[in-house]
C-alpha cells in the first residue's frame, strides 16, 4: 500500500517542491483535506475527470494552456492564498483591452502592513479546456512569478478562491497533470459562486453526466 499524508487545505501555501517530483497530491475540497500519494501506483481515474497538462519548473507545476480573454498566459496553483493573482506584465495587457476596469482594494499581509492594490474581473478564464467567467483577479508582483522565472510575461498564480469552487484538484507531479472534479452539477450548466457574484462553469471535456458521478 503506498503511504499516504493529510493535511489541511490551504495551510502550507504554495504546493511542489523537488522532493514531490515523484507523488501525487489530492486536494479535497468537500473534506478540507490534502492525501499525497506514491505516483508509481497508477492513478485510478475518477468519471468525469477533467485533465490539464502542465509542466514542472523547480518542482512546481505549471499549466500552460492557459487563456484569460484572449490572453495567452501561464499559471501556478497556490493553495495559501484566499485570492487569484495576477502580475504586472498581465495588468498591463488588460489596460491597453477596451471594457476593463480596475479598482483598489487593501489587503493586510503577515506583516500586519496594509497595501493597497489593483483588481478586476475577467470575463473568461480557460484552464485547458476548462472555462470560468466572471472571475476576480487581484495584481501583485509577489515572489513567485521571479522564482519560477514568470516575470516578464502574462501569470497567474490560482488562489483557492477559485480552486474550491470544484470538489477535487489532483496534482501528479510525476505524470505532470492537473485534474479537476466538478462540484455539482444541473441541466442548463454548471453554476459556482465566488461570493457576492455567479461564475459559470460552461465548458468542459466530458459531458455533465459523466462529469458529476462521485
Amino acid at each position: 500500500m503506498p503511504a499516504l499524508r493529510e493535511s489541511d487545505v490551504g495551510s502550507d501555501g504554495l504546493i511542489g517542491i523537488d522532493a514531490l517530483n515523484k507523488q501525487r497530491l489530492m486536494m479535497d475540497f468537500e473534506t478540507r483535506r490534502v492525501r499525497v500519494e506514491d505516483a508509481s501506483i497508477p492513478y485510478r481515474p475518477h468519471p468525469g475527470d477533467i485533465v490539464v497538462t502542465a509542466k514542472r519548473v523547480q518542482g512546481q507545476l505549471i499549466m500552460t494552456h492557459v487563456r484569460a480573454g484572449k490572453i495567452d498566459l501561464d499559471a501556478v496553483i497556490d493553495t495559501g492564498s484566499e485570492v487569484t493573482i495576477g502580475n504586472s506584465a498581465l495588468r498591463d495587457k488588460l489596460i491597453g483591452r477596451r471594457n476593463v476596469k480596475f479598482w483598489t482594494a487593501e489587503v493586510t499581509g503577515v506583516t500586519g502592513v496594509t497595501v493597497p492594490i489593483q483588481m478586476t474581473y475577467i470575463d473568461r478564464l480557460q484552464l485547458g479546456p476548462v472555462t470560468l467567467e466572471y472571475v476576480p483577479i487581484a495584481f501583485a508582483d509577489v515572489p513567485p512569478f521571479e522564482m519560477f522565472g514568470l516575470s516578464d510575461q502574462p501569470a497567474l498564480m490560482l488562489g483557492t478562491d477559485l480552486l474550491e469552487k470544484f470538489r477535487r484538484v489532483s496534482l501528479d507531479f510525476k505524470a505532470r497533470k492537473v485534474r479537476f472534479q466538478l462540484r455539482q452539477c444541473k441541466e442548463e450548466g454548471i453554476r459556482i459562486n465566488t461570493g457576492s457574484d455567479t461564475m459559470i462553469l460552461s465548458r468542459y471535456s466530458t459531458n455533465v453526466a459523466e462529469a458529476c458521478i462521485r
